[in-house]
């Protein structure tokens, strides 16, 4: 416990707050592109299918 402790010390310590900023910006960024794609390009039905024919 002692060392996972003293592990993250060590991230925390090392850890910029503006890379922190830029990397969770850019993560909200990247989820907000995918929910548009996965509903609204990714629901479009065709107007017709071939199954019609």
């Amino acid at each position: 416990m002692k060392k996972l402790t003293s592990f993250l010390k060590k991230i925390k310590g090392y850890a910029d707050r503006e890379f922190v900023l830029f990397t969770g910006a850019f993560f909200i960024m990247m989820m907000v592109i995918y929910a548009y794609v996965i509903f609204e390009v990714g629901t479009d039905a065709p107007k017709f299918t071939y199954a019609g024919f």
